[in-house]
């Protein structure tokens, strides 16, 4: 006995299978207006935004701008030190006109 219905594990990794059938949107819509139940009022609070979403993303913007811009300013600070240190321990290289400095010659 051969069926051409795809097997249970076939089906849920088919990603256009539709595991509610013929759902039909618009039934869908019109029972969940015609139901003020708790389902109705569920989704209304899971997808309505708080109140203060604007604040607290601007707050978290805004805090993140800052600590990007306090590193940025330590890792200038800190190449700052580290060209300083290394133009006074190191010699300075020759010029390329090969003219020592201060032999006293005018240029």
């Amino acid at each position: 006995m051969t069926t051409d219905a795809p097997r249970p594990d076939e089906r849920d990794r088919d990603p256009d299978h539709d595991a509610f059938g013929d759902l039909d949107e618009a039934a869908l819509d019109a029972e969940l207006a015609a139901d003020e139940g708790t389902l109705g009022v569920s989704l209304r609070a899971l997808l309505d935004p708080p109140d203060d979403i604007e604040r607290r993303t601007a707050d978290n913007v805004d805090r993140s701008l800052h600590g990007r811009s306090a590193l940025s300013i330590g890792m200038d600070l800190l190449g700052l030190g580290w060209r300083t240190m290394t133009t006074i321990l190191t010699d300075d290289p020759p010029r390329a006109d090969g003219v020592p400095e201060g032999n006293g010659h005018e240029d």
